[in-house]
């Protein structure tokens, strides 16, 4: 699917504070998704992951390479996107780099949305605890910068991107006293704490069919176009 850059942008940051699960790419989620990956991905979907997993279903999920693959309608895992790259850039040099451009780590990917008052920040889906956030890029050890042929990069490098009142959103933590709560797990009695288990790592994905995503009601500005 060919995109602009800008049109990927309004789309991930439309998506911060949305819930993380691994595996999905806007599913909503559903108890029997969840038993599918838990046998598919054991060594991720531990009895603590499947009790945080089950808190969201009901909800629009993804993952790290699922966000993007969210808004092109093709799966793919986030090693995809360094062996397709037709470009990269060390990670040192994201101040000279194209917004829309895919941010890489082995195991994991973000979206570069441009610079907040003179900082580069990214979109990421980071973890099943933290959901999809809008991070400094330098909060995350990133390798590569990587260019994409699909994308017609709109927005010019520098450029500052005015994303209104978005806020880091933390998913709550699994309430196990109170049965009112919309994150009550009832028989459950672990604690555990800010993991970063989630990350795609070099999984593969079949390639399915997607409906394309909607247009974002968001408005973005960019300035200094």
């Amino acid at each position: 699917m060919a995109y602009l850059a800008s049109d990927l942008i309004n789309f991930v940051i439309s998506k911060v504070g949305g819930n993380y699960v691994y595996g999905a790419w806007g599913d909503v989620l559903t108890y029997e998704q969840i038993d599918t990956w838990a046998n598919l991905y054991p060594n991720i979907y531990t009895l603590e992951y499947i009790a945080k997993a089950r808190s969201k279903v009901g909800t629009q999920c993804t993952d790290c390479s699922g966000l993007i693959s969210w808004f092109t309608g093709n799966r793919v895992s986030s090693s995809w996107f360094n062996t397709n790259a037709i470009k990269k850039i060390s990670i040192s040099n994201i101040k000279d780099c194209l917004p829309g451009s895919i941010l890489w780590k082995s195991g994991h990917v973000g979206v570069y949305i441009g610079m907040e008052d003179g900082v580069p920040m990214a979109v990421e889906a980071r973890n099943i605890n933290k959901g999809v956030i809008k991070s400094k890029v330098s909060d995350m050890a990133w390798t590569y910068v990587c260019m994409m042929g699909d994308c017609t990069y709109d927005v010019a490098s520098g450029s500052e991107v005015d994303i209104g009142d978005i806020e880091d959103i933390i998913i709550p933590d699994i309430d196990i006293n109170n049965p009112d709560s919309d994150n009550y797990i009832p028989n459950y009695d672990l604690i555990y704490d800010d993991t970063t288990i989630g990350y795609d790592g070099v999984t593969e994905y079949e390639t399915n069919a997607r409906p394309e995503p909607p247009s974002s009601s968001l408005a973005t500005t960019f300035i200094g176009i």
